[in-house]
Formats: C-alpha cells, structure tokens, sequence
C-alpha cells in the first residue's frame, strides 16, 4: 500500500471539476477548501473534451493554473486521466469504438462511458492523454496520487469484443472440446465445432447460456483490468513516486473481481452510494466498507467517493436526515478507510448529474459544513479489529446467472450489498464479509474459528 505522496493523516475532500466554473470561482473554492481543512480533490475525471478539444491537440494551460492554485492552498491532488468519457471528436473518428449492447444497439456520443475497452482505437488514445499528463504533470508539487479512469465496469457486445472474448477462451480451455464441456452445449444444440461460431452472450430467443455469460464476466474483468494497467505502466513510468489507483465501484452489474484487482493498484479506492434510504443504508454501508478492507488485505484503503447529502434509490433521490452523512462517513473509517471524500464539491449548474448536491459550497451562500467538518474525520483513528465470525462472498458468483429463477436471500436489488445477515446493526457485531482466503486467518492454533478484518457495524 503506498499513501498519497504529501497528505498527512487522513484524506478529506472529494471530486473538484473546475473546468465545469468560471476562473474567477478557482480562487474562492480554494480559500473554502482550506476552512473545510480539506486535504485532497479529485480533479480531471471527466475532463477530456477541454484537455484534447481536438485529436493531438492539448490544452493543459487552465489545468496548470488549477493545480498551481490547490498548491498554493495547501490541497493535494488526485490527478484523473479522463477516459471514462471520450470527447466528441473520438466517437466521430472511431464508431467502432462505441459500445454494442447485448441487443445489438450501438450506443451514441452524449453521456459517460461511451467507449469499448477492447476497441484498439480506444486503448490507444487512453494511453495518449495519460502520457501526455504524466509528461506534464507527474514532478507538480500537488499532484499526489494518480487516479485511473473513473468506475471502471463498461461492458460492450461489438466485435471487438467478441474477437478479444474468443481469444480469452482460447487461453482458458486450449480446446474446444474442454470449452464444450464447461459450457454444456450438448444441451439445446449449443455445440461449437469451431471458435468462430463463438459470441459474447448477446440477445437471444430465450435463456442464454449460463456458462457463456459468467466467462464473459471473467473475461470482462481481465479485459477493464488490462485497459486499466496499460494507463497505469505509462503514469509509473514518469512517475514512480506516485502512487497509482483506480475508484471501484459497487453493484451486481459491475463485471470486476476488485480482490484480483487489488493486485494491481497501489491503494484499494472505492466509491460507495448507498440504494436504501432507510436503515438498510447502514447495512450497505457495512459490508461494502468489510469487502474493502478485505480487498486490501487489512491494510488502510480509502472511501474516494461518497453522497454528502442524497440517497439514491432507483431514480428518486432522497435527502439525509442530520447525522447521517457523518454516521455513514464514520462507519467506512472504523472499518479501515483512511479518509472520507465525497462527490462533489459544488453542484453543477446543469447536465445529468445536476440533482447531485454540494459537500461544501452552494453558489451564492456558504454551507453550514465548510467550518471544518473534518475535525470528526481527524479525530476517529481507523484502527483494525478481529472478529469471530466471518462471511466468504467469492467472485463472480453475485452476478452469476441464478438457478430456479428466484433469489433466496433476504435483498434480491443486485446492488452488490445483498444478504447482510439480519443480526448485524441492530442487535449488535456478529462478524464480518471477506472476499478472499488470504484476508482472512487462524485465531490460534488448532482453533476452529477465522477472523478477517472486520469490525461491527457502526450504528
């Protein structure tokens, strides 16, 4: 685990997008993120279209006077590389690099995660714009940790896809006679007799084949991993001071085996938004917070993003009685994470996420949370504790396609915190989640019992 270069003690902050402001706003943001006591700001997650306007065109000035001012302030910086969402002139260049979905619907320019992480055409220009912010930036001052890409978790069906699939396959089964057996293609005439009869799991007539779509899931992690390595080679490269990351995220849907993942980046950063508005959120919030600390081993992790004051819920948003924000803030750090950050830190005029609300600042009026809220995060010391009792939740069997049709655990919503055992914060610890064998260990010898790190839910 390497720390952010320069912060001390615990991070607190969260996502900064000033390209989305005016300049003369840079100056005020900065001057409220130090009565804050803010330590560290995401800055250039979705940035692209200003920092390559055009292909091989940069426009790194306004960037260079943001990070020069954050300095100047005392603020740190998680330096993005924006690829989670390609600027105009790419999906105009490179169709062939907008996502297919499972129906054969190819996706538009006009959101995020526009992109097909096995499309070449893709995977070159992400590793154009991260070298060229490596080339400018990795010796500045504020820059003290790389954050990679954004949520990494888009899944595409287009050929590129489906040739990066077959080759996959090829090295997982050598054969075709193995491949047919792990599949069970006797069944409905699914039989392959050669590779190119092969396909990610696209639409079908009727139930698609459940070892089909959990190879693709396999694959799917591998292929986001590689793309997130890639990025992550050329920022060490010019850089080998700065820790490099990338912010998981939660959900059933998300195809990453983020245990395997750890391998691979520097610190494990997650984002977490709870879907439960009422005391589930506790619950979500407990074992995400358990599965991270699992992830990095028990060593310290980071909660890289978080809702200040909004609980989403399949479309609705719902406001956070008083308490709430530092309750689920506190419940991560007792479990590990370093810092508590959050997105964002002003609310943007407009565009998709224009519902989202402040950490710090509403425009035109100071919120009451800018007189140093992180003092609660400064004064609680994450320090790990053992527990009895421990619960293996093995990848990828959470979105694996289920047998008989119905779920029958207690939370079927597939937000990725499913089956929290009931005895959790209401009547008190009785254990904890792990992800892996290797988080997990012997209370003594010839004991019985394994612990993890873990500690009991925060209430």
């Amino acid at each position: 685990m390497k720390w952010p270069r320069g912060v001390d003690g615990l991070c607190y902050g969260g996502d900064y997008n000033p390209e989305q402001w005016p300049e003369d706003v840079w100056r005020e943001d900065v001057a409220l993120m130090r009565r804050a006591g803010v330590n560290l700001v995401s800055v250039g997650v979705f940035a692209w279209s200003r920092l390559e306007p055009e292909e091989g065109r940069y426009t790194f000035d306004w960037l260079d006077r943001v990070l020069d001012l954050l300095d100047a302030g005392g603020v740190k910086v998680a330096l993005a590389t924006p690829t989670a969402s390609p600027p105009p002139w790419f999906s105009l260049a490179h169709p062939d690099a907008l996502p297919v979905r499972a129906d054969g619907t190819r996706l538009l320019h006009g959101s995020r995660d526009t992109y097909c992480a096995s499309a070449p055409a893709y995977r070159e220009a992400c590793r154009r714009i991260a070298r060229e912010l490596a080339r400018r930036y990795a010796d500045h001052p504020a820059v003290a940790l790389w954050h990679v890409h954004n949520e990494y978790g888009t899944v595409c069906h287009c050929d590129h896809a489906a040739a990066a699939f077959r080759a996959w396959l090829r090295d997982r089964y050598r054969t075709l006679d193995a491949l047919n057996d792990a599949w069970t293609t006797a069944f409905w005439s699914q039989h392959y007799a050669d590779w190119a009869y092969v396909f990610p799991p696209r639409a079908t007539q009727y139930l698609p084949n459940p070892g089909q779509v959990l190879d693709f899931r396999r694959f799917w992690s591998d292929e986001l991993l590689a793309a997130y390595v890639e990025q992550r080679d050329v920022l060490r490269a010019a850089g080998p001071d700065v820790p490099v990351t990338t912010n998981y995220v939660f959900g059933a849907w998300v195809p990453v085996d983020h245990a395997r993942w750890a391998r691979e980046v520097d610190l494990v950063a997650i984002d977490h938004y709870p879907s439960d508005a009422g005391p589930g959120a506790e619950e979500e919030t407990a074992f995400a917070a358990d599965l991270a600390r699992s992830w990095a081993g028990g060593r310290p992790w980071l909660l890289m993003e978080s809702a200040p004051n909004l609980v989403y819920t399949g479309g609705r948003m719902h406001a956070k009685e008083p308490g709430r924000m530092a309750r689920h803030s506190l419940s991560h750090v007792a479990r590990g994470s370093r810092g508590a950050m959050f997105f964002q830190w002003r609310a943007p005029r407009g565009g998709p996420n224009a519902s989202t609300r402040p950490s710090y600042r509403t425009p035109g009026r100071t919120a009451g949370c800018t007189g140093k809220p992180s003092n609660w995060v400064r004064r609680s010391a994450a320090s790990p504790k053992w527990t009895p009792v421990r619960w293996r939740r093995a990848w990828p069997s959470p979105g694996a396609p289920p047998r008989g049709g119905r779920c029958k655990g207690r939370d079927c919503r597939g937000t990725g915190s499913t089956t929290w055992p009931r005895c959790g914060p209401r009547t008190g610890p009785c254990g904890g989640w792990a992800s892996r064998p290797t988080s997990c260990r012997w209370t003594g010898p010839g004991r019985s019992r394994t612990s993890c790190w873990s500690s009991p839910p925060t209430t």
